[in-house]
């Protein structure tokens, strides 16, 4: 059973989220990392476009750093068949740097695997692109595993349509990969980066 004190914590953590802002795209961001969902891989059945949504704003911000005259490149981090879709739509989107991180095939596939397979990157700064919901679990992700060395600023999708549901899932699934030791509940609240 959750204690009271535990989910009111997370839950402020998605009303931090929901109310906050993405950072200003800057030129000294080395690489835009997209995390897939769970669109564009037959494994899954589903209606959502979420892989679709984080490769526009991956994009976006790849395209931004460009006019600031940085360098950017784009690291695309899904599983085969949506690495596939990401790379061709980058490329028709005339996106030149691109690298893919691939994820294990689908159940193995988490967004644990997705950071676990960000280890081995050498960027001094990086930045996520996620939806808003996974922000708090994201956070905790990167902090354990591989984003000590490396400053790192996540770009949350669709902030104002987060969802009870949702939260309550993410909640669950922090409380759960916590217990596995998997992340951190004592250190890691979600705070807005600069």
């Amino acid at each position: 059973m959750l204690s009271a004190d535990l989910q009111k914590k997370l839950m402020d953590e998605f009303d931090v989220v929901e109310k906050g802002r993405n950072p200003k795209i800057t030129s000294d961001i080395e690489a835009i990392v997209v995390l897939s969902g769970e669109s564009l891989d037959p494994a899954i059945k589903t209606d959502l476009h979420d892989t679709e949504e984080r490769l526009a704003e991956g994009i976006r911000i790849y395209q931004g750093i460009q006019k600031l005259e940085g360098s950017p490149i784009l690291v695309l981090n899904g599983t085969d068949p949506q690495n596939i879709f990401m790379e061709a739509e980058a490329k028709r989107r005339a996106v030149d740097k691109v690298m893919i991180v691939k994820n294990p095939s689908y159940p193995a596939a988490s967004t644990k695997t997705q950071i676990e397979g960000l280890k081995k990157l050498k960027f001094k700064k990086i930045a996520i692109v996620t939806h808003a919901y996974h922000g708090p679990r994201v956070l905790r992700y990167a902090k354990k595993f591989f984003l000590n060395n490396c400053k790192f600023t996540l770009f949350l999708i669709a902030r104002d349509k987060i969802n009870k549901n949702q939260v309550q899932q993410e909640i669950e699934k922090i409380i759960e990969y916590a217990s596995k030791g998997d992340i951190d509940l004592k250190n890691n609240t979600f705070q807005e980066s600069e």
